[in-house]
C-alpha cells in the first residue's frame, strides 16, 4: 500500500513540473531582441509595437515575473498607494536616452494589487 502512495505521490509530482512552462516561450515575441535593445535606441522595439499590440489580451493577467520574464526589468516602476505597480519600458528613449530629437515613447504595465497585469498601454512624453 505504502508503494502505491510513493507511486501516486512521483506520478502528481512529475505531472505538476511537466505542467510548469516559461510563459515567454509561449508568446511569439522576440524577447531577447527586445532586451537588448535597453533603451529603445536601435529601433528593434519599435519595430515590436505592432506584435505587443496583437498579444496584448494574452498578457492581461499575468504576473510580475512572467512580465520580467517576457520583457526583462523595467526600466522604470512606480509603485502606487494600496499596493499597485507600473512598469514602464521604452520604446524610444527620446532625447533623454537617445541621440534624436524624438519624443519618449513607453509601454506602460499597470499590476493591481494582487500582483496581475491590468492594463497596457503606448505613452508619448
Amino acid at each position: 500500500m505504502q508503494k502505491l502512495h510513493y507511486l501516486f505521490l512521483c506520478t502528481s509530482l512529475l505531472l505538476a513540473v511537466s505542467s510548469c512552462k516559461d510563459k515567454a516561450s509561449s508568446f511569439d515575441f522576440d524577447t531577447s531582441s527586445w532586451k537588448k535593445d535597453l533603451y529603445g535606441c536601435n529601433g528593434q522595439r519599435a519595430a515590436m509595437v505592432e506584435k505587443i499590440k496583437k498579444i496584448k489580451p494574452e498578457l492581461i493577467g499575468l504576473n510580475e515575473q512572467d512580465i520580467i520574464s517576457i520583457f526583462g526589468k523595467p526600466n522604470k516602476e512606480q509603485l502606487s498607494s494600496r499596493g499597485s505597480k507600473t512598469f514602464y519600458y521604452y520604446i524610444d528613449g527620446g532625447q533623454d536616452y537617445c541621440d534624436t530629437k524624438r519624443i519618449a515613447q513607453l509601454l506602460s504595465i499597470d499590476f493591481g494589487a494582487l500582483n496581475n497585469v491590468r492594463i497596457i498601454t503606448f505613452q508619448r512624453f
